[in-house]
């Protein structure tokens, strides 16, 4: 198959940042995120490719929104932009990852007001996110992968020790 990459765009005559994309082969790249002025963002965009040939695109934007998209191999949309979070929450710095067609999306926000927590959200049932970490402090540094058809890891750092441990 053919790689793929996407990446954080911006131009002069722009207002705003963008989600750029492209594939191998290719002539030329894309600009995938429908609006430049909501992509402005505060994470960079996350790509993986799910079981079934589909691609799973994740950013975060600076008008607090994670936001998905699905391509096929050949470059298609098949979901468009699609905010997966909680807009009050201001998310920011995204991650994905696919376990055999199970995508779960993972993000850092302060919706509790005790510093940053990392939620996460399965694409392939109706559940909203939920509280991953329930840390007594901020986490930083957090990252996302499938073990098997159903099984995600979480991992973090924090300090609540006094020195910063991995969880």
């Amino acid at each position: 198959g053919a790689s793929h990459c996407v990446w954080l765009h911006s131009d002069p005559s722009w207002s705003g940042q963008s989600v750029g994309y492209a594939m191998e082969g290719a002539s030329d790249w894309m600009d995938i995120a429908n609006d430049r002025n909501v992509a402005g963002t505060s994470g960079r965009p996350k790509i993986v490719q799910s079981a079934p040939g589909l691609l799973e695109i994740v950013w975060s934007t600076t008008a607090g929104a994670v936001v998905w998209k699905e391509m096929d191999n050949a470059g298609w949309v098949v979901v468009d932009d699609t905010v997966v979070s909680q807009a009050a929450a201001q998310p920011s710095r995204p991650r994905i990852a696919d376990g055999s067609g199970n995508v779960v999306l993972g993000w850092a926000d302060a919706r509790e007001g005790s510093g940053m927590q990392i939620y996460s959200r399965k694409l392939s049932d109706a559940t909203t996110e939920r509280n991953v970490t329930c840390s007594p402090v901020s986490v930083f540094n957090h990252a996302i992968a499938a073990r098997g058809n159903h099984s995600f890891d979480v991992a973090w750092q924090d300090n609540r020790s006094g020195t910063n441990q991995i969880y």
